[in-house]
């Protein structure tokens, strides 16, 4: 795409730029469905376990999750715990679509927004062990054309830290990717083509220097793996990620088109929720556009501590958080696809350590959050159908499961 198609703020004259592109975008606003109420009796519960050693555990998640679901009014949740590689609990409260009272459990796949960059990073890591990336070569060396020039010096760790100078979706300058990012109202067939909706916006920084958080960079991650690899983006993740740990829930989205399985997404307004509109989210796959079970997310994060999955070395290396040309840490502590923290307060207890990686996402009208302590081989993942208030109000459950399922592995060393 012409790198001319990107929009310049004239002195409060015209629309101006969200004017704008609410403008341009206007038939897309419409088709969220009617207000309907969150039912208030109880909600259908589900919890499978698999490992009775954790039963107690279980049964004090299951309660956790119905508690925070009943508590912030989401119509469903669902949360998976895996230890040393194996699912040791599921569970589930709530619906998956109000209108018809279909249990959660039934339709268990979600949206998980941006947990999809930790995915995206799993293939990287492959890609990594295997020789055929490295995190610090030009991508030039990967392809000898890309949409924007200005791409061809950027390497895979400062695209996958966010510290290679992108603007998030509030800041493209790229004004038909701007209608894009707001309408979803076109479908990409691959993540090469999806490039079109950022390639035209220029970078805010020297790459390195600073830190801003943004889905385009991992979208050309998902990109460059995917041309690396020879096969389409999803078929790549198929090989390296799915396949291996019989991950079978998880793909893109395409607005939830041909997916049975996939609850319906609300948002929600107190006790009153109602159906999310259309959106096609594979204009951002790698980097916000694909959809999980809880169950299988918690696959995913505990293979990270599989030597014989992803190196030891290799984990290392993007689990370190990345230092900006300044010589300090960026300000989210963000490594190579994930955020490490390690040093940070255990669930249990503020003033003991349990370092953690961890990767949340907000998608339209779901929340998703996966957090791996690699101390415990425990690796937990949470989701809604909706999006609460704040983040905080929807992952503080996690804290609550986490602590439950560790005090039981001490309690078994």
């Amino acid at each position: 795409m012409r790198r001319a198609l990107k929009w310049t703020l004239v002195g409060g004259a015209g629309l101006g730029v969200l004017g704008l592109v609410l403008f341009l975008t206007f038939p897309a606003w419409s088709g969220f469905g009617a207000w309907i109420p969150v039912p208030e009796e109880a909600a259908p519960r589900t919890s499978v376990v698999r490992d009775s050693l954790y039963a107690d555990a279980a049964r004090g998640a299951l309660k956790a999750i119905a508690e925070h679901r009943q508590e912030h009014g989401f119509p469903g949740i669902t949360a998976s715990v895996s230890i040393e590689g194996e699912t040791v609990w599921t569970g589930s409260a709530g619906w998956a679509d109000l209108e018809t009272m279909i249990p959660i459990a039934s339709r268990p796949v979600m949206r998980i927004g941006s947990t999809s960059k930790a995915v995206t990073a799993t293939a990287l890591a492959r890609l990594l062990d295997s020789g055929r990336v490295s995190l610090d070569e030009p991508l030039s060396v990967y392809s000898d054309s890309y949409p924007n020039p200005d791409w061809s010096g950027l390497t895979l760790r400062q695209l996958s830290s966010h510290t290679a100078g992108f603007p998030g979706y509030e800041g493209n300058r790229d004004l038909f990717g701007a209608r894009m990012t707001v309408c979803g109202c076109r479908t990409y067939s691959t993540v090469w083509e999806s490039l079109e909706i950022f390639d035209g916006t220029d970078l805010l920084y020297e790459p390195g220097a600073d830190f801003k958080y943004s889905s385009f960079d991992v979208i050309l991650v998902g990109a460059v793996l995917a041309r690396v690899g020879g096969e389409p983006y999803l078929d790549l993740l198929a090989r390296l990620v799915f396949e291996p740990l019989d991950v079978t829930s998880a793909g893109g989205d395409h607005d939830g088109r041909d997916r049975p399985d996939l609850a319906t997404f609300y948002e929600t307004d107190g006790r009153r929720a109602r159906a999310w509109r259309p959106f096609d989210l594979s204009q951002r796959w790698p980097g916000g556009g694909l959809v999980a079970t809880s169950e299988d997310l918690a696959k995913i994060g505990n293979a990270w501590l599989d030597p014989d999955f992803i190196r030891p070395e290799t984990r290392h290396a993007m689990w370190t958080p990345q230092v900006l040309s300044s010589g300090r840490v960026n300000e989210q502590s963000y490594a190579v696809g994930w955020r490490y923290y390690p040093e940070a307060g255990d669930p249990r207890d503020s003033e003991k350590i349990s370092p953690y990686a961890h990767h949340g996402g907000v998608s339209k009208g779901a929340m998703s959050w996966l957090v791996v302590y690699p101390d415990y081989h425990l690796s937990i993942a949470v989701n809604i159908n909706t999006r609460a208030d704040t983040f905080a109000d929807f992952a503080e459950v996690e804290a609550r499961i986490a602590a439950l399922f560790l005090d039981r592995i001490e309690d078994l060393r």
